[in-house]
């Protein structure tokens, strides 16, 4: 292989005397003759390279190539709305997936044997709760289309929606994982109730919003994974709680820090307003460890 690699390059016997190459260590001369076959093909092949040097043991030698790649980062925030309310997050997590490679995106994938493209989400969202804030972060090689919203809108579900894209592939920092960037939630509920019961309804809200924020514990007993009955004090998870035209507005510890526990809104809901009526909860946006806006 001294002279330029010709269009019969891309077949086995081809691909064999390249890891061959590999093995000697001569991996930039390599890699310099797969530029002069086709430039513009340059990732694909070598995407290919990597499927096939696994059993060569020759691998982590063209990751390192890989890793030279340009790696575009973006951050999405979207909306989980209407019957979506009703799925997993592990549901979630795929379907977004799916959405991203529908939109013909060439994804950064992880490592070992089961590759899944590198994403990250914010923390899980309960069932029966609604989201316009879920934040989803992707890598991609190639960068993004002008027109990405609407690649996305249409390959996804009707509830979906695609607030903002931000693109951090200029960021030289290393982007901090959204369970551990995402520290504090925001969450509007609306009461369900009938006009001739809301009087009483809204009154007896106010009357508990008020005790709760009056109280120096916020005591809940939850049970840990061993099926042991632990009884947590809350009163540090709650930001802030107040009952306004009708919907209460509060902003629970979310993400991880082990000085202060995370608070679901359902089981903040239940505990506090003890079944009085059924609310609407939706979460509107998320904080980071200084409540700045994500």
């Amino acid at each position: 292989m001294e002279s330029p690699i010709s269009r019969s390059f891309i077949d086995e016997f081809a691909f064999k005397k390249l890891i061959e190459e590999a093995r000697k260590a001569q991996l930039k001369d390599t890699f310099e003759k797969i530029g002069e076959y086709n430039h513009e093909k340059r990732e694909d092949i070598l995407d290919k390279v990597l499927e096939k040097s696994s059993k060569y043991r020759v691998q982590d030698k063209f990751k390192a190539l890989k890793m030279q790649e340009k790696v575009f980062k973006y951050r999405l925030k979207l909306t989980k709305e209407g019957e979506l309310k009703f799925i997993s997050h592990l549901d979630w997590q795929n379907l977004i997936i799916k959405t991203l490679r529908r939109c013909g995106l060439k994804l950064v994938l992880s490592e070992g044997f089961n590759k899944i493209p590198k994403t990250g989400f914010s923390p899980a969202l309960p069932l029966f709760i609604e989201s316009e804030c879920e934040l989803v972060y992707f890598q991609t090689y190639k960068p993004i289309e002008p027109n990405f919203k609407e690649q996305f809108e249409v390959n996804t579900n009707k509830n979906v929606k695609l607030v903002e894209c931000l693109d951090f592939s200029d960021t030289t920092t290393k982007l901090p994982p959204l369970d551990v960037l995402i520290q504090w939630a925001k969450y509007e509920a609306e009461p369900i109730v009938n006009k001739n019961e809301s009087i009483s309804i809204f009154e007896k809200i106010q009357y508990n919003t008020n005790k709760c924020l009056s109280l120096d514990e916020l005591l809940i007993e939850k049970q840990t994974k061993k099926g042991l009955n632990k009884v947590i004090n809350y009163r540090k998870s709650l930001n802030s709680l107040e009952f306004k035209d009708g919907k209460l507005f509060f902003i629970l510890k979310t993400g991880q820090n082990s000085e202060i526990p995370s608070l679901r809104a359902d089981e903040f809901i239940k505990e506090v307003y003890q079944n009085l009526c059924q609310f609407n909860v939706k979460r509107i946006c998320f904080f980071d460890k200084d409540l700045k806006v994500l």
